[in-house]
């Protein structure tokens, strides 16, 4: 295997460990804003609720009922469930990809491993299909911290991040 298949193979090992952990933490962003959502929604209406039951002020009733309708909209339209489910299953996507570059890593001279780089490094590509809004700061971070730990799991020597 030559350097430049190393490096091919190196790099495809990162980004699929920076792309798995930035969608996974992607994932569990969105499902913590749609479970404060649902959480705002239930506290308001109880409260709401107990208002209208207890004979509260008049306004109170009406100011949450309509917090909560327009957090509900706002919830929908947001679909912050659905993209919790894409970041979830892209990010399990990448797992298992960078499981595969993992083995190709570990079998470099395999008299496959051209064919294996090229069909990962198009299947890397193909993943990235999600129209998520990218954030950089969480991807430099993924990077990283993807970097650190396959330093560390591979003991590499001279590799850099491109």
């Amino acid at each position: 295997m030559t350097t430049q298949h190393r490096d091919v193979i190196w790099d495809g090992l990162l980004d699929a460990e920076r792309l798995d952990r930035y969608y996974d933490i992607l994932g569990l962003r969105y499902r913590a804003k749609h479970v404060a959502f649902n959480i705002y929604v239930s506290i308001a209406l109880t409260v709401s609720a107990v208002a209208l039951l207890s004979e509260w002020a008049d306004w109170i009733p009406s100011v949450l009922f309509v917090s909560s309708s327009l957090t509900v909209t706002v919830s929908h339209y947001a679909e912050f469930s659905r993209k919790s489910g894409i970041a979830f299953r892209t990010s399990r996507r990448y797992r298992e990809l960078g499981m595969a570059w993992r083995r190709l890593w570990r079998e470099q001279d395999a008299p496959d491993a051209s064919a294996r780089v090229f069909e990962l490094s198009r299947q890397i590509n193909e993943i990235t299909e999600v129209d998520f809004k990218f954030d950089e700061k969480l991807d430099q971070r993924c990077a990283k911290e993807a970097y650190e730990e396959c330093k560390s799991e591979f003991a590499t020597r001279n590799l850099q991040t491109r």
